[in-house]
């Protein structure tokens, strides 16, 4: 717009300066000319400062001009000369700079092509351009011929000297941009770090609360002791899947979730989820039902068994959490079979509050409840539908909330498994633990906290097991030098040396007995993954803190299966 300004106030001072010439000196049909010129040019101004389209003033801009250089070749026979030429030139410099590539070519060619050729046809055709009346004012001439250098140098200096502040300003947008990036990839990376770090130091203390609750649980205690316990544990695992939701909100908003394909049955992972809930809805006094499809019974399937428990588990909680009154029912039922794959379609519904249709649009966003009313009854992180919606996504499939207030809620989702055959499964498909005697196992404690080393000692002696402590990783390798074990219960984070580097120095050992001893670590971070971490390649398994005696105990029978 401000070139084409610059311009227009140009060739207005131009026309003014060519009329003052022109009176008395020239026929009257070139004053009218000029002064029609200059009329045509000053309302051109004027639209565009009234805010008119600058490019349609552009237009008309160029086709004023257009119609002076034909005006002058075939009316006045003035002839193709240097003013000509130079109007040309001007055409082709403001077509390209103000309306751009397109109509630049245009206006360009529209003007050249034709004085061009009638310039290589004149002597088949017997018009000769170059012939020109010279009857010409020389004063208007000489002052054009002048006046038209300097504007066409101006026009251009003003164009790049606006294209270079245009690019400085770029260059000093796209400076900030990265630095903005860069300040943001660090803040999140920070957060990461903190969130990380807040895990490792939440999950060490809980480890030692879930685990002496286990311990206690294992004794023979007074009904009444009992009941306090079970207050404990329970509260214990709601610490503990709070923490979880955070950080796997974290993991999950970083990309950073990696889905696992694990044995799965479904028909054990829903009645274990049933379990979980059971004494709760029981409290409440509500109505709890499962109805898994028959087709599903003894059925193995390849998929990530922890996260599919995660979003049941978290659905559910939220369905539970939620109904005062009524009823709460799980549904999985098969929606679609071929001989490779199965679609199974779960189905959540409950008799609780309900969601508004208002609400609906917004109850999947991080951090979100229903109204501040149900935030001070039902409390919680918010965090667990999203989580629950991100990790379906993940799965290919999509949360679906049906819902009215005061009328409860159904939430429902799709998800297609591979059928795998018992040869083919890396799961566990038993309902039962095991009861394997695993008495025999040498056992080699890495861990420095105080605390955790009493309650993996009693675990471990509850099952006739004297572990061997050391309480850092230079001591756990020097343990390994030193004496034979059938596995090594690594810690990671340990002063002197972390489990990693003695895991890596336990594997180049020349003794390839000792090389090869079976180590699982026990840690309380949760970006520890076998394919994500530098260090992981020496980790024959890895249990995260707080570990069930359970889930201990599972991995130690299969150790034992392997000897």
């Amino acid at each position: 717009m401000k070139l084409l300004a610059v311009i227009l106030i140009l060739f207005i001072f131009q026309r003014i300066i060519s009329l003052f010439l022109l009176l008395g000196q020239a026929e009257g049909f070139y004053i009218w000319r000029s002064a029609l010129l200059l009329l045509f040019l000053t309302a051109l101004l004027i639209f565009l400062f009234c805010g008119f389209s600058w490019r349609l003033l552009g237009h008309a801009y160029i086709w004023i001009v257009s119609i002076l250089i034909w005006s002058a070749i075939v009316t006045l026979r003035q002839g193709v000369n240097l003013v000509t030429l130079q109007y040309i030139l001007i055409i082709i410099s403001v077509a390209y700079y103000i309306l751009g590539t397109r109509w630049g070519l245009i206006y360009s060619l529209a003007n050249i092509v034709p004085v061009t050729a009638m310039v290589f046809l004149a002597p088949y055709t017997g018009i000769d351009l170059m012939q020109a009346d010279l009857n010409l004012n020389m004063r208007a001439f000489n002052f054009l011929f002048v006046y038209n250098f300097f504007s066409l140098l101006f026009v251009h200096y003003f164009f790049f000297d606006a294209f270079k502040k245009t690019n400085q300003r770029e260059r000093q947008l796209s400076l900030s941009l990265k630095q903005s990036l860069k300040d943001a990839q660090d803040l999140a990376s920070a957060k990461t770090n903190f969130l990380s770090t807040m895990s490792h130091e939440l999950r060490t203390p809980l480890n030692a609360v879930a685990g002496m609750a286990e311990l206690l649980a294992m004794s023979d205690l007074k009904p009444a002791d009992r009941e306090n316990l079970e207050v404990l544990r329970f509260s214990a695992q709601n610490l503990m899947f709070i923490i979880n939701d955070i950080l796997d909100f974290n993991k999950i908003d970083a990309d950073k979730v990696v889905l696992k394909n694990d044995g799965v049955r479904l028909d054990l992972l829903l009645k274990n989820i049933y379990r979980s809930f059971a004494a709760e809805t029981q409290a409440k006094n509500i109505g709890f039902d499962l109805q898994c499809d028959p087709g599903l019974e003894n059925v193995k399937l390849l998929g990530d068994k922890d996260r599919l428990s995660q979003i049941l588990f978290n659905i559910v909680g939220n369905a539970v959490k939620f109904t005062i009154q009524g009823s709460v029912a799980v549904q999985a039922a098969i929606s679609e079979r071929d001989r490779e794959k199965l679609t199974v379609l779960f189905i959540v519904r409950d008799t609780g509050i309900g969601i508004s249709p208002e609400e609906q649009h917004q109850i999947l966003d991080p951090f979100v409840q229903k109204n501040s009313k149900s935030n001070r009854q039902f409390y919680g992180t918010g965090l667990g539908l999203t989580i629950a919606s991100r990790l379906i996504s993940l799965k290919g499939g999509v949360l679906k909330i049906s819902s009215s207030e005061g009328h409860g809620a159904e939430l429902s989702f799709e998800l297609a498994f591979k059928m795998i055959t018992s040869a083919d499964s890396g799961g566990d498909f038993k309902s039962l633990p095991s009861e394997k005697d695993i008495s025999s196992l040498r056992v080699l404690a890495a861990e420095d906290n105080a605390v955790n080393i009493m309650v993996i000692k009693k675990l471990l002696n509850k099952w006739n097991i004297q572990p061997v402590i050391a309480r850092n990783g230079r001591e756990a390798l020097d343990a390994v030098i030193s004496n034979d074990y059938d596995l090594v219960l690594m810690d990671i984070n340990m002063p002197l040396m972390d489990g990693f580097e003695a895991a890596q120095m336990i594997r180049n050992l020349p003794d390839k007995a000792k090389a090869s001893i079976p180590i699982i670590a026990l840690t309380a971070s949760v970006d520890f993954s076998s394919s994500q971490q530098s260090g992981c390649e020496y980790i024959n398994d890895y249990i995260l803190k707080p570990f069930s005696a359970a889930l201990l105990k599972e991995k130690l029978d299969q150790l034992m299966g392997a000897h």
